[in-house]
């Protein structure tokens, strides 16, 4: 990805000054494209790369090696703390649970926001839009072509302003036992509790109590 020089010039910090990767994890405004935060999220494209590629049939790759490669996304290895930029920052790490499923092709941003319970399963074409902490409870069904969002763009108008704009996040949870049906966007800040259910092609903006219903119920329930 190429930067113009105003947003490298942007990335120069004071030893000792917060970082807009701080100001992201804690969910005030910060700046996406300050050369840092490009720099992890490029990271973690070369590491969906591999996944996903490994998990092409005809990759010849074990289940092991594709499990180690979806680790590799979520558990970023030491060597990858230090970035080109010469900056070192601590970096948060992700977690899967055993028994979870994750299918390619799967997408996020930095991947080690990402927590994934036991026994989760994570259909293909997934989004994970995790610049705050996204956050799996066991036993949850997400479909295919899914996308949670856990930043956006500000609403305000002056904040938005192209490539400069400044996002804004909050976690996003889901707890054990949820369904989130194929094509469902989820907001920032939403929390689906207990055994929520959001039918297919739902736009989720607000939270859902436990054992509640967004969209039509199946014929058959």
């Amino acid at each position: 990805m190429a930067l113009s020089i105003e947003h490298q010039l942007s990335a120069r910090t004071i030893p000792g000054e917060e970082t807009e990767k701080d100001k992201m994890i804690r969910g005030e405004l910060y700046r996406p494209f300050d050369v840092h935060l490009v720099e992890e999220r490029e990271r973690c494209k070369a590491a969906l790369w591999r996944f996903n590629s490994a998990c092409n049939p005809v990759s010849g790759l074990s289940n092991k090696e594709q499990n180690r490669l979806l680790k590799e996304i979520l558990v970023p290895p030491t060597s990858a703390v230090g970035s080109p930029s010469g900056v070192t920052s601590p970096r948060p790490t992700g977690s899967i649970g055993q028994g979870a499923v994750v299918e390619a092709p799967f997408q996020c941003h930095y991947g080690y926001n990402v927590h994934i319970g036991e026994d989760v399963m994570i259909s293909e074409s997934c989004l994970f839009v995790d610049d705050c902490p996204i956050t799996i409870g066991a036993h949850t069904w997400i479909g295919p072509r899914v996308t949670i969002l856990s930043s956006m763009a500000h609403a305000n108008m002056q904040e938005r302003k192209g490539s400069q704009s400044r996002h804004q996040g909050r976690p996003v949870t889901i707890e054990e036992d949820c369904y989130v049906g194929a094509g469902c966007t989820i907001y920032p800040g939403v929390r689906l509790r207990r055994g929520a259910y959001v039918a297919p092609g739902e736009v989720v903006k607000s939270d859902i109590v436990a054992y509640g219903f967004q969209g039509l119920k199946p014929s058959y329930m």
